[in-house]
């Protein structure tokens, strides 16, 4: 149920960002309530989740403290994503985000580009792929 929750909302917010290069704190703020309310209901809810959020606001936060064009948004859909994923996973999103977004600037050919979709796509992978990816980096 969280995963279709955040493919859902996720995509409405890449898509949102891409087209007004702006997360919109009116849906991303909720959303993150609402995956709280779930994993709690799902009895899924563990402390894993709150290392997460600490995790991303700490890396997130680095990049605004000296003004690099990095936005409030990513760090809210940053937390969404660490909600769904739990620590350790999110340092592997952090990663594949970080890779899949400088493919889509070299692609693209642009020195800047909305971050969404890229921690959107990264999400999703690393939701669905976690135990084989800890698999290879353990070996």
């Amino acid at each position: 149920m969280e995963l279709i929750f955040f493919i859902a909302v996720g995509l409405y917010l890449s898509v949102y960002d891409y087209k007004h290069r702006i997360i919109p704190d009116i849906v991303v703020l909720p959303s993150i309530l609402f995956l709280l309310l779930l994993r709690y209901i799902n009895d899924t809810l563990s402390i894993e989740y709150f290392y997460a959020t600490l995790f991303i606001v700490s890396v997130f936060i680095l990049p605004i403290i000296f003004n690099m064009r990095f936005g409030g948004g990513d760090i809210r859909f940053g937390i969404f994503a660490a909600i769904l994923l739990g620590f350790p996973n999110i340092a592997l999103f952090l990663l594949f985000s970080a890779i899949l977004h400088l493919l889509l600037l070299l692609i693209l050919k642009k020195k800047e580009y909305p971050f969404a979709p890229s921690m959107y796509i990264a999400a999703i992978l690393v939701y669905m792929m976690s135990e084989l990816l800890w698999k290879i980096i353990q070996t």
